[in-house]
């Protein structure tokens, strides 16, 4: 029987204060009172007694609970993180066809903060007027309709997302990726895209007057019907875009690239087209200029100066 019982310590007995051990609570215990008294026999290697040990540890207890108290709040921050991270998508799949804000802009901006992947994110028609999403993962998201006017996208990952009818009046959407991303009808009014990336995106029938496209990636984009009064182009590669219709009144062509490009039906000047790089283009016909001209100075695989 007694070797029975002993098995049963041997046994049971570690395996239970194993599993108790891995509470947090125990173990920040555990620690906090061995520094204590490592550091009570450190001022008195000599201790009298054990009950004095214990009688100043008892005497420490303050200190202690606070030390404690502050080891599990370091050590529960994760916890926390996903706790407020799981609230957050529980307010936005709430908000889910309200129109408003539903207090969808803080709690996205506090997930793109903690660089939460937005991916597919599901926002139509909401207002998020002004929200911060710098450098934001939201690929694939739905913005149908959402208002997005003065916000802040730079950086932002927005490949294939739909955008289709946004406003986007003055939003920062400086080297954004809007690589094959849906625009249709999308009101880029003042719209900074400086440096972004829309290869094969769609902006037809878009407003992008008065907006920043310098240094902008537009291969395969398709800008027909759009409206580019006032915009800058310039450096902007334009390579086999659909320009099909589109407003250039005013438009800073500079060194724009307009490889491949059909311009029979656009209003432009032959003074913008002076300042752009012509590689087989197609001009209108009351302009007189080698659609030809700059075929040397551009490189034959990449298109782009040499």
């Amino acid at each position: 029987m007694r070797m029975k019982n002993v098995r049963y310590y041997i046994l049971f007995v570690p395996n239970r204060l194993h599993d108790l051990c891995r509470l947090k609570v125990v173990q920040l215990s555990a620690i906090v009172i061995s520094f204590c008294l490592i550091s009570n026999r450190l001022a008195d290697p000599r201790p009298e007694t054990t009950i004095g040990t214990l009688r100043q540890l008892f005497e420490d207890a303050e200190s202690i609970a606070i030390s404690s108290a502050a080891a599990i709040f370091f050590l529960e921050s994760p916890d926390r993180k996903k706790k407020e991270q799981y609230e957050a998508w529980q307010l936005i799949n709430s908000a889910q066809g309200q129109t408003g804000s539903g207090g969808r802009i803080q709690a996205l901006e506090d997930l793109n903060e903690g660089r939460v992947d937005l991916e597919g994110l599901a926002i139509p028609k909401a207002d998020l007027s002004g929200i911060d999403l710098n450098r934001g993962k939201l690929r694939r998201a739905n913005c149908e309709e959402t208002q997005l006017d003065r916000a802040n996208l730079s950086g932002a990952s927005l490949s294939g997302a739909n955008l289709s009818s946004a406003n986007l009046f003055s939003a920062n959407l400086c080297r954004a990726n809007l690589f094959s991303a849906n625009l249709l009808d999308a009101n880029l009014f003042g719209a900074n895209l400086f440096g972004a990336n829309l290869i094969d995106a769609n902006l037809r029938n878009a407003d992008l007057s008065n907006a920043n496209l310098r240094n902008a990636e537009l291969v395969g984009v398709n800008l027909s019907n759009a409206n580019l009064r006032n915009a800058d182009l310039s450096n902007a590669n334009l390579r086999n875009a659909d320009l099909s219709n589109a407003d250039l009144g005013d438009t800073n062509l500079s060194e724009a690239i307009l490889v491949g490009v059909d311009l029979s039906s656009v209003y432009v000047s032959k003074q913008q087209l002076e300042a752009a790089l012509l590689c087989q283009t197609t001009l209108p016909e009351h302009i007189d200029l080698d659609p030809c001209r700059d075929c040397q100075r551009l490189d034959p695989i990449t298109r782009r100066p040499k």
